[in-house]
């Protein structure tokens, strides 16, 4: 069971729908609103995953995953990406950046309870 994930989902209502399932669970979330936040609270809280919504510019989201994963304290972090349409160039361009699992924002909130329990294997 996981116990610390960081969430970079600036869309407040699907964040809380993410945080409340999250914490049924007993997983603590840890919210990222800036490039320079998510990086420093990876180094300081050292989550196992983190869910990305890739669409969330303020967050620089394949930039800043790239600097996840290069860096040795962080690149162990999980890291599962969405976007709200899915086609090949986008899939291959977050692959390129370093997460771990791909998908379209409704396949996320299908797999939501799945990522959580840690059945997809990340």
């Amino acid at each position: 069971m996981r116990k610390t994930i960081m969430l970079g989902i600036p869309d407040l209502l699907f964040e809380s729908k993410v945080n409340a399932q999250a914490r049924t669970r007993g997983i603590a979330t840890i919210p990222t609103f800036t490039p320079h936040d998510l990086l420093s609270k990876a180094h300081g809280e050292n989550p196992e995953l983190l869910l990305i919504d890739l669409n969330a510019g303020q967050l620089i989201p394949l930039e800043t995953i790239r600097s996840l994963k290069q860096d040795s304290h962080t690149s162990s972090i999980k890291i599962v990406g969405f976007w709200h349409a899915l086609d090949a160039e986008r899939q291959a361009a977050a692959e390129n950046a370093g997460c771990d699992i791909i998908m379209s924002r409704s396949q996320f909130i299908q797999s939501l309870d799945d990522i959580l329990s840690g059945k997809l294997g990340i």
